[in-house]
């Protein structure tokens, strides 16, 4: 069947602030649609792909209709759900009888309200994509019954129908490689300035799941499926480094950013994967995430000596009572040797941190920004809280008085959420002292220029000098009803 895999159009400044969008727009790989794209051209099915990162929607309608599919599937975050909608909706004026899914986070946790909400979808995906999207289109072709498709929501002339939860895949080596190949300006997926040494960049998964239950987090088979909670399932070192490999000969890939939640969990696993990228001589940094207290001098030693230059720790508060409010499981003090850790082991540390938590206090998230210059990382992210459908957080706060019901709002920049104990105004306000106290600092100035190696230096230091003088400049830089307006707007 001809297939069509998108992204609906979106634009920088409707998520970020304009004077910091320089220095905080990331253009990632669309890995999940990638990933579905390779499994249904390996059952023989002609699929394009198109990323509305890099398009208006008028052109996504156009490249669309020049295909003439069978079958659309849409990705739709929750932040892009109206705009899924939108694309849904005109994609069904031009094309009547094409077959209209979505899938994605939102479709995941919202199931039959999706196609309650959008009359133009056909389906949607309320889990992985890869098997049910197969499965889904082989009924298509020869005129199966849906109703036999584990894994969907979909629509008939008797109205909308919730099959069963489809399985999560356990042997993840039966996937083919995301298939890049199909991706329209691959120069173009870029990231923050200072989040990268080398370009281009490669996303690699080489897990799926997570080890803990935080409450603001949406983990497919933690939030939807209790039988699989707290659940990794692993690609084989071989498949991962097998990828990393084809990457680097065939396209020319320079870095990897490993984007699993925990990329240390079996460090048995992480020891192999260091050793076939050695064995293998892969010129290539990477970079990759993990929990603050399942890390040791060892492991971190063993992945600097294999290329690995920067890990990100979700740190998200300075204040126990506040980490154990998010179900964090961690302490300051795991942190503080985590990140002393990575140090000397020569690696770089990102800690986010968020404002916002249910309970927290304006002092409480003071003394996180004096835990965050305690902690001196390379860099440090300051956003809000935003609960997601899907996550507990979601299911307490929603209809609540703080809580912004509008999904265009679900970003970590527009203060989705205001906690009693605090002000929207507050919230602002603390963003702005965050990122002024953190990176006006003469020392981590200095550092930084002193540090200077690389063009990726240069640029993160420039990008980052120009935001602080907008911060200076325009009180505003960081108010969410500003936010998708020009600078002269504020």
């Amino acid at each position: 069947m001809r297939c069509v895999l998108l992204v609906p159009a979106w634009d920088v400044h409707e998520i970020y602030p304009s004077g910091t969008a320089d220095s905080q727009v990331s253009f990632q790989h669309p890995d999940g649609i990638l990933s579905v794209a390779a499994y249904l051209k390996a059952q023989g099915h002609d699929v394009r792909v198109l990323d509305g990162a890099f398009r208006t929607h008028d052109n996504l309608l156009y490249e669309v209709g020049a295909h003439q599919p069978d079958w659309v599937g849409i990705y739709a975050n929750t932040p892009l759900w109206n705009k899924a909608k939108k694309t849904a909706t005109d994609l069904r004026a031009r094309l009547p009888r094409v077959f209209i899914s979505a899938g994605g986070p939102c479709p995941v946790a919202w199931r039959t309200r999706c196609l309650d909400e959008c009359p133009a979808l056909d389906a949607v995906d309320t889990g992985e994509g890869e098997l049910t999207s197969a499965e889904l289109l082989e009924k298509l072709e020869h005129g199966g019954d849906l109703s036999e498709v584990r894994g969907i929501c979909y629509r008939d002339a008797d109205g909308v129908h919730e099959n069963p939860t489809r399985p999560v895949i356990k042997d993840l080596d039966i996937l083919p490689y995301p298939a890049i190949e199909l991706l329209d300006y691959r120069e173009r997926y870029v990231s923050p300035p200072g989040t990268y040494l080398r370009q281009p960049i490669i996303n690699v998964h080489s897990s799926r799941g997570c080890i803990n239950d935080c409450t603001f987090c949406f983990q497919l088979g933690t939030n939807v499926d209790p039988k699989n909670n707290r659940r990794m399932r692993y690609r084989s070192p071989e498949h991962v480094v097998g990828e990393i490999e084809q990457r680097v000969k065939e396209f020319g890939y320079k870095e990897v950013r490993f984007l699993d939640d925990m990329f240390i969990v079996d460090k048995k696993r992480v020891r192999r994967i260091c050793q076939l990228m050695q064995e293998r001589k892969l010129d290539v940094t990477w970079y990759c995430s993990s929990r603050v207290d399942i890390v040791d001098p060892e492991i971190l030693q063993v992945m600097a000596d294999a290329g690995c230059w920067a890990i990100l720790y979700g740190v998200e508060s300075g204040v126990q009572k506040n980490l154990d409010t998010l179900r964090k499981r961690t302490t300051l003090d795991e942190i503080r040797s985590a990140v002393r850790w990575a140090k000397q082991a020569g690696i770089k540390v990102y800690t986010p941190f968020i404002f916002g938590i249910p309970g927290e206090t304006y002092e409480e998230a003071l003394q996180t920004i004096e835990f965050a210059i305690e902690l001196d990382p390379y860099i440090a992210n300051f956003n809000t809280l935003t609960p997601l459908p899907g996550t507990e957080l979601y299911d307490t706060v929603i209809g609540t008085r703080g809580h912004s019901a509008d999904t265009d709002h679900a970003t970590f920049q527009h203060a989705a959420y205001v906690p009693d104990t605090m002000t929207k105004e507050q919230l602002v306000e603390l963003r702005s002292i965050a990122f002024k106290r953190f990176y006006g600092r003469p020392r981590y100035v200095l550092r930084r220029v002193k540090n200077l190696r690389t063009g990726s230096d240069v640029r993160a230091l420039f990008a980052g000098a120009r935001s602080m003088a907008n911060m200076f400049m325009d009180k505003d830089t960081f108010n969410p009803d500003k936010i998708g307006k020009s600078p002269g707007d504020h």
